[in-house]
């Protein structure tokens, strides 16, 4: 962005990730496909103690299993268990969600705020209560590439020959690539921003 005035670039306020979730909610509840805090708020009392339970299931079945007992085992008891050890609860009220959007001072956990996020965005983003920052659920490792592998050579000394003179001959044959005249670069308008959105990493 750039003052008229001064023609000096103005420094856009700096948004952390638990502002840019205040503003998504507000944005979420409001207009004519606004969805209710209530609503919002039991989907993401109902991730919290799904969570929970599979967390406390696992632990139980770790304790219950014999010594030496494979993942295979313990996974199955921690299966049976769930049933049974399902944790309820209200993590958070529709009260404590509206308090969030609308007052900044006012906040949430964490894990409440990761759930905020993921409800949000369907699951594709997360909350990183380090960095208070929107970040993307997956993890993309870039593809470490090796060099080019030699070309494969006949390993008949005569037929090798024979295959590097025909390929001689069909690029002395080969017709010379036109002339391009250089590309221009782009405008400075048209060249996409590298700056991440407000409250993402």
């Amino acid at each position: 962005m750039m003052n008229i005035l001064s023609r000096k670039p103005v420094t856009e306020p700096e948004i952390t990730g638990t502002q840019a979730l205040r503003q998504h909610l507000r944005a979420r509840t409001s207009g004519p496909s606004a969805t209710p805090f209530a609503r919002i708020a039991a989907d993401i009392s109902d991730a919290i103690n799904d969570a929970a339970s599979k967390v406390s299931a696992n632990d139980t079945a770790r304790r219950m299993a014999p010594v030496g007992a494979s993942e295979v085992t313990i996974r199955a008891i921690s299966s049976s268990l769930l049933a049974t050890l399902t944790v309820t609860g209200t993590a958070v009220s529709a009260q404590q969600l509206e308090q969030f959007a609308t007052n900044d001072s006012y906040d949430l956990s964490a894990e409440v705020k990761d759930q905020i996020a993921r409800f949000l965005h369907a699951g594709h983003v997360v909350f990183n209560a380090e960095t208070d920052r929107l970040e993307s659920a997956y993890r993309h490792e870039p593809n470490v590439m090796s060099g080019i592998p030699p070309q494969w050579r006949h390993p008949n000394p005569t037929i090798a020959a024979a295959q590097d003179a025909c390929k001689a001959a069909m690029a002395a044959a080969r017709a010379p690539a036109p002339h391009r005249s250089p590309v221009p670069p782009l405008a400075p308008s048209l060249v996409a921003s590298t700056k991440p959105r407000p409250g993402w990493a």
